[in-house]
This record gives structure tokens, sequence and C-alpha cells, in this order.
């Protein structure tokens, strides 16, 4: 979705809101804050008998349109729409059975994210190793909550 489509979702957003109603907004967060605009992609663990290993990150996502919803909010912001209440970061875990189960994740909801090739290695080793092991995936979520002016 483009810029503009997501100010126009948050006008929509704010028309349909009672007075004072609030906005909920979760996403992914991929900044390691609001000056630094290196990406932060979500961290790949094999884990096994309750501990992670870190074997890589997903690769090649889209960092536009993340860039594009953080502009769409300050927009709002800043047009008067929503007063931001407060604002949360936290990891996040999606956790996978397979490289199978993960692989069809991957193609199906996140659809700009990869493996890399070294990353996956590690992890068919890992699963090799210790039959028992699971995927993690960590990604940090930004939780910011407004409310209507």
């Amino acid at each position: 979705m483009t810029h503009r489509g997501m100010v126009h979702a948050l006008e929509e957003i704010h028309r349909v809101l009672t007075p004072r109603g609030v906005l909920a907004d979760l996403r992914p967060s991929r900044w390691a804050d609001s000056r630094d605009r290196r990406a932060v992609l979500p961290r790949v663990y094999g884990v096994a008998n309750g501990e992670e290993i870190l074997v890589g990150r997903l690769e090649k996502e889209n960092l536009a349109d993340h860039l594009a919803a953080d502009r769409a909010v300050q927009c709002v912001l800043r047009r008067g729409f929503f007063i931001l209440q407060s604002t949360e970061t936290f990891p996040f875990r999606f956790y996978f059975r397979t490289l199978a189960v993960l692989d069809d994740y991957l193609s199906t909801y996140w659809t700009n994210s990869t493996l890399s090739e070294s990353t996956r290695r590690r992890l068919q080793s890992l699963v090799r190793e210790r039959p028992s092991s699971q995927i993690a995936v960590v990604d940090t979520m930004r939780l910011n909550v407004m409310t209507k002016r």
C-alpha cells in the first residue's frame, strides 16, 4: 500500500471512530530508533531443549512499506486527527515446527522476506543434529495507541 493509501485508511478510521475512540496500530518495527534508519530485520533461531540458537536473519524485505507506514502515522498526528497516547516496542516470537512450514508461511504472509542460503543450511544442520528442534522467528513489533481528537 502506498503512503497516500495508508493516510487515507487512517483518515477513514478517524471518520468512523467515536469521539475519544482508541486506535491500536500494531505492526513490525524496522528501525532501531527514529533517527537510525538501519533496518532491524527479524532474527531466526533454532530452538532445542529450551535453548535458542541464533542462525541468521530474514532478508530482502521491502522496507519502503515500513517507512511509508511510519510516515502515514506521523502525517495524521501532525494534522491533529489523533493524539499519541503511548508507543511500545517488544519482541514477538513466531514458532514453526519445520523448515517447510516456515517456507510456506514466508511465501503466504511474509512475501517480501526470504532466508539466505547460509541461514537455511544452519537450520537444516541444527534439525539433523537435534530432531526435536523447532524454529523461532523473533520480530520487533511496535504498538502505537492513539485516541481520536
